[in-house]
Parts: structure tokens; C-alpha cells; sequence
């Protein structure tokens, strides 16, 4: 008897962690753009399937200002486009560049980005990841 007691004990243990896992789990996929006010989009868009050439980067309300990493390798301001006065920072990977082709395969990209108004030393940072085919 003392053994049936135990092993319900145990199971229900197990399924209360399996249950939290799987919460946790729910929250950790949910869209990085409801981390802060200030994104508009990412792109790709988290958890997308893209092409390997794909652009990569954020969009951010007017005002913002964004550094991007991309795989660990950060990318060079020199090397990003788009139009910075609307919070538009874009990578395009090419030959020559920081990063010259998405992986195949699973890829996340970091923005730190900050209200141009009071500077990088108060800034908030995003990580977002996708596949490239």
C-alpha cells in the first residue's frame, strides 16, 4: 500500500513539472514583438521559414534608433539599410558582408535598440529566431 502511495505521489509530481514545462514553453513562443511597445515588426517575423538571401531586421516606431546581431555577429552600422528617421533597420546578407548567407537551418537575430532622444545606455534588447531554406 505504502508503494501505491508513492508512485501516485511521483506521477502526479511528473505531471505537475510536465504541465509547467509546457506553460513556460507557451509563453517563451509567443510573439517577441509583445516585448516592448516600440517594435512594429520584426523581419523576418519570429518563428518564420525564409530564403537564405532573406533580409533581416526590425522596424521600430519613429525616434528609435537599433544596433542588429545576427548568429552572434554583429552587424556593422555601415552595412545596415533602410530609413533610419522612421526606426527601419535592415541586413541584406551579401558577399563581403558581416554575414554573406543565412544558415540553413534555425538562425536568430538580436536588436538592442533605444529612444534616440536619451541613448544607448538606456536601451532594451529583442532576440527573435527563424529557418532559412
Amino acid at each position: 500500500m505504502p508503494r501505491r502511495i508513492i508512485y501516485a505521489v511521483l506521477l502526479a509530481i511528473a505531471f505537475g513539472i510536465m504541465y509547467f514545462a509546457s506553460q513556460s514553453g507557451q509563453r517563451s513562443t509567443s510573439s517577441a514583438t509583445e516585448r516592448h511597445p516600440a517594435i512594429e515588426s520584426l523581419i523576418p517575423a519570429n518563428q518564420a521559414d525564409v530564403l537564405r538571401q532573406s533580409n533581416v531586421g526590425i522596424d521600430l516606431t519613429d525616434g528609435y534608433l537599433a544596433q542588429l546581431t545576427l548568429n552572434g555577429v554583429a552587424i556593422p552600422d555601415a552595412q545596415l539599410s533602410g530609413d533610419r528617421g522612421q526606426g527601419q533597420f535592415l541586413f541584406q546578407p551579401a558577399s563581403g558582408r558581416a554575414v554573406e548567407t543565412l544558415a540553413s537551418g534555425l538562425n536568430c537575430a538580436t536588436a538592442t535598440f533605444w529612444k534616440a532622444s536619451v541613448g544607448p545606455n538606456q536601451s532594451s534588447v529583442v532576440t527573435w529566431c527563424f529557418t532559412a531554406a
